[in-house]
């Protein structure tokens, strides 16, 4: 069975907590705090596995917390919490290696969600090395995505691979590609697929299908239908307005 401590300025907030919890019988409470020194001296002296931490605490800050456990090294996997949805809350917390952010009130299925994440992380790692897997910050989690993009254009890729990844929240890494690269991952991912069935129609002999099969359009129908929304024409239009002309002999 997995510890679990809660920290949170509000008792009945700890206690609401703590009642939903006991329908996850893999954690128990082996800890609470309502104040974010105690809290963190909670953490070091109980090491839990896990522990749901308000964002706005006395004393010291949630995020203030977090920071302060893993340049520590605590072994403890953190999940902030907060009725604030500004992301800036969220961009910081997970620059700080939260495993996740928590929007109250939520709900069940959001928690356990979050709890199957941490039991994912947990048997994965040793409680003594689980931050060196996640320790990442939203730029290197940005390259990794990139990166997982670059390899896997041509696959059916989905935000929630992404996120998975990275391991954050599907709208977390949206946001944090968007806000690091300017563009959304779908549209970033069309833009790739474009530029290589452009160069693949500009340079092989390959038949349109197999053009689209290879930039990552199985859908022969669709990939025109995308490709002409984002050249401006088809791609048998395309091809012969761009095809590489011989050159003349001068001689």
């Amino acid at each position: 069975m997995y510890k679990m401590a809660i920290i949170d300025g509000s008792k009945f907030a700890i206690d609401s907590l703590t009642e939903n919890l006991q329908e996850w019988n893999l954690f128990e409470v082996s800890g609470e705090a309502e104040d974010g020194i105690i809290g963190l001296e909670l953490l070091r002296r109980e090491r839990p596995h896990i522990a749901f931490v308000e964002v706005h605490l006395t004393g010291l800050s949630g995020l203030e917390l977090l920071k302060v456990s893993i340049a520590e090294k605590l072994p403890t996997l953190i999940l902030m919490m907060s009725s604030c949805a500004e992301f800036s809350y969220v961009q910081k917390a997970i620059m700080y290696n939260a495993i996740g952010y928590l929007l109250k009130p939520f709900s069940k299925s959001e928690l356990f969600e979050y709890l199957e994440k941490a039991v994912s992380i947990l048997s994965k790692n040793s409680s003594n090395t689980w931050h060196s897997g996640i320790c990442q910050t939203g730029n290197e989690m940005v390259d990794k995505m990139l990166d997982h993009i670059y390899q896997n254009y041509q696959k059916d890729l989905s935000v929630q691979e992404l996120a998975d990844l990275c391991h954050i929240n599907y709208n977390y890494a949206g946001q944090l590609f968007r806000n690091e690269t300017g563009e959304t991952i779908n549209s970033f991912l069309v833009r790739i697929r474009m530029n290589k069935a452009s160069e693949l129609l500009k340079n092989t002999n390959l038949s349109i299908a197999d053009v689209a099969f290879e930039a990552g359009y199985p859908d022969y129908f669709y990939f025109a239908k995308i490709f002409k929304k984002h050249w401006g024409t088809t791609p048998s239009i395309y091809r012969s307005s761009n095809a590489i002309k011989p050159a003349e002999d001068g001689g």
